[in-house]
């Protein structure tokens, strides 16, 4: 294996860097949601079957009580819906309104169309290949890059 000098490192390191900037949304500021509600909503919406706050607190790794508070606000915004077990009350499962789903989905199709775009100008096969370089690179440097 080729050893690089530590320029050439940097100018890698750097084309890394103008390829995130070009290629990554940025969020917009006056956006309804937060990034932690948008993560929930994103959740609740691959979930199978509806999830208590319990789930989303383990799956998340936030504390209940913030899990609590955004819950609420989406609740509010009536972007989720409560339901209670019919036989323990104490129950409350959590799912994505149509609403919430429509936001999401509003949010993704713009948070993502710098990937699209790309895949569109490499193709399937190159775009395959990148996004299986990018996964492996991740895996070898234990999420770290």
């Amino acid at each position: 294996m080729k050893e690089y000098h530590w320029l050439e490192m940097m100018e890698n390191m750097q084309a890394l860097r103008l390829f995130s900037s070009l290629n990554i949304s940025r969020a917009k500021k006056n956006r309804i949601v937060s990034s932690q509600e948008i993560d929930l909503l994103s959740r609740l919406i691959l979930s199978q079957t509806p999830l208590t706050p319990s789930d989303l607190s383990k799956a998340m790794g936030l504390k209940k009580s913030i899990i609590s508070r955004l819950t609420e606000q989406l609740e509010m915004k009536r972007l989720l819906e409560r339901s209670y077990d019919s036989k323990d009350k104490r129950v409350c499962r959590l799912s994505i309104t149509q609403t919430g789903n429509q936001i999401l989905t509003e949010i993704y199709t713009e948070y993502l169309s710098p990937v699209y775009a790309l895949q569109r100008s490499l193709g399937d096969s190159k775009f395959s290949q990148l996004m299986s370089l990018i996964k492996e690179a991740n895996k070898n440097s234990g999420g770290k890059l």
